[in-house]
């Protein structure tokens, strides 16, 4: 035992854990700051930066390229994050249509009166439940979109009411047509968009990704599969 001391001062882990506590805490505070002069930065970026007609032409030709390639990653992006949404089978669309219908069939077993005072429609219930998750699918698309889509969502009672089948659940809205509406417009229009906003057309960039959003909220109303 005296040897360690020898090697190793009792005295120097408490300064070695000293020295590393303050390390860490100039650190955390550099980075602290580093982050709220960047989020500043950003925000008088924001907030200065001139209108684009006011703006001169070489002015004009780089934010022309910029917005355009941030559009093109932007609507890309939010394409596959649509498309997870509506097709994943952890929790998508598609996934809650199909398990709100299965609940229905199987609740046309639970539902007698031999097993109900049994297993009192356990099964069916749990998806039933598994399906009210997708009642807030119009919000968060919007959410994906930073927008808010005017389409009415489903109430929980449309998942889990006294209907024998619910049909709103798995008929609205339409998996088929957002996504196709997701893919016309986040993988085609606005995408072209942006690259047209990259060679100088920014009035029509901005049309077709008005229109595309546009199309989407519109499929959000269609009543089918």
């Amino acid at each position: 035992m005296s040897i360690a001391r020898d090697i190793v001062p009792p005295n120097f882990a408490t300064r070695a854990l000293a020295l590393l506590c303050v390390g860490a805490l100039v650190t955390a505070l550099a980075a602290t700051l580093a982050t709220g002069t960047a989020q500043a930065q950003e925000r008088r970026w924001d907030v200065t930066e001139k209108p684009f007609d006011q703006a001169s032409q070489a002015e004009q030709i780089g934010r022309n390229v910029r917005d355009g390639m941030v559009g093109l990653v932007d609507s890309l992006g939010q394409g596959l994050l649509s498309a997870a949404a509506i097709g994943s089978p952890w929790g998508g669309l598609v996934a809650r249509k199909v398990a709100t219908f299965g609940g229905d069939v199987i609740g046309l077993v639970d539902d007698n009166d031999v097993t109900e005072h049994v297993f009192k429609g356990i099964l069916s219930r749990q998806l039933l439940r598994f399906g009210t998750g997708g009642g807030g699918f119009a919000a968060g698309l919007g959410v994906i979109h930073d927008t808010k889509f005017d389409a009415p969502d489903l109430q929980v009672s449309d998942y889990t009411g006294d209907q024998m089948f619910h049909t709103d659940a798995y008929m609205k809205p339409s998996a088929l047509a957002t996504l196709g509406a997701v893919v016309a417009s986040d993988v085609v229009a606005r995408p072209l968009g942006n690259l047209l906003t990259i060679f100088g057309f920014r009035s029509v960039g901005e049309d077709l990704d008005e229109w595309g959003m546009d199309l989407i909220e519109q499929a959000l109303a269609v009543e089918f599969l």
